[in-house]
């Protein structure tokens, strides 16, 4: 029976790239990309404030840029990480509340949306680390995360011009739809880890 157990966890790993994790990597090419990412929230910041709004295009646009790179270097050197699958979306997380309050408190952005988000962001934290603590699995972000994240940049790029603001109302609400369907996604995944793996030896008493 342990050695059935076994065999169906490695298949699992496999399946969500596990298998090819270098835990103790943590200076590769993709998690200094995600660092620099998270760096960048200070920039971003910085011109919102000062109402700078071609800097916080640059800076922003860098910031969705560097957010795809990350995983394909991690992906193209077979260097993938559990520091990265961290860093990651805790990268995400930083430059995306830091804009959103920031647009909140200079641009009228709705305050509605940033509501959903850290909800959203709380379950599916807490979900992740029960993951890794019961069965020793870091999950990482999803594609329909990423595309959610590229959406919601772009209804914030049209945010920043009033001109656009019918546009920016529309692309918005795709936005909502893709991070409450990202959410759907991200909870089925960790929940259907956490029920088909077995508990690690470890954190058996």
């Amino acid at each position: 029976m342990a050695d059935i157990l076994k065999e169906r966890k490695e298949t699992i790993r496999e399946k969500i790239g596990a298998d090819k994790v270098k835990p103790h990597y943590f200076f590769t090419l993709a998690n200094i990309i995600s660092l620099s990412r998270a760096f960048m929230s200070l920039p971003i910041a910085h011109a919102l404030s000062r109402g700078n709004t071609r800097g916080t295009i640059i800076w922003l646009s860098l910031a969705v840029i560097s957010d795809w790179l990350d995983g394909y270097a991690a992906r193209k050197h077979n260097n993938v990480s559990d520091y990265g699958k961290v860093l990651d979306p805790l990268a995400d997380k930083i430059v995306g509340f830091t804009v959103l309050v920031m647009m909140v408190d200079k641009l009228n952005f709705p305050l509605w949306f940033l509501y959903v988000l850290a909800i959203r962001d709380f379950t599916i934290s807490l979900l992740a680390m029960h993951l890794h603590n019961a069965k020793n699995i870091t999950a990482g972000a999803n594609i329909p995360g990423k595309i959610f994240i590229t959406v919601a940049a772009l209804s914030l790029f049209l945010w920043l011009n009033p001109a656009w603001g019918e546009l920016a109302q529309a692309v918005l609400y795709l936005a909502t739809g893709l991070m409450l369907y990202s959410w759907v996604v991200y909870v089925y995944e960790l929940v259907k880890l956490i029920k088909s793996i077995p508990d690690h030896p470890g954190n058996v008493s």
